[in-house]
């Protein structure tokens, strides 16, 4: 960033639904043109998400596909599932969707009873079992 003549600010944030030293949020839109001498504010993830691996004991691994359109009346969406299990919630995919991309195709693995809850810009749009 020096060499293009812009300048870095960095706040961290604890949040559960960001894992560790992921950017969330930055002030600058993309693909916008800035000129030299910006400053560019990004927000970055302090916590870090515990995830398990592999099925439950006693529990049947299962996987649930989902697709994403991009919202073309939209510049971007922001897209976020969480899974929550008998061992908690987490953040299984998080992902900012811009218009001219593809559908986004995804394949979900949990185990038997867990549910997927998939959030559009932060609104719940349905759960997957």
């Amino acid at each position: 960033m020096e060499d293009a003549g812009l300048s870095l600010e960095v706040h961290y944030e604890d949040s559960d639904k960001y894992e560790k030293d992921r950017v969330f949020w930055q002030e600058i839109e993309r693909g916008k043109e800035i000129e030299k001498g910006t400053t560019v504010t990004v927000y970055v993830s302090s916590n870090k998400i515990e995830v398990s691996e592999g099925p439950v004991e006693g529990n049947e691994e299962i996987s649930v596909a989902y697709s994403v359109e991009p919202d073309q009346s939209k510049e971007y969406m922001h897209v976020v599932i969480y899974k929550s299990s008998s061992s908690g919630e987490e953040i299984v995919f998080d992902k900012m969707i811009y218009h001219d991309t593809e559908v986004q195709n995804i394949v979900l693995k949990g185990n038997q009873g867990d549910v997927f809850k998939v959030y559009h810009d932060d609104v719940l749009i349905r759960e997957l079992r």
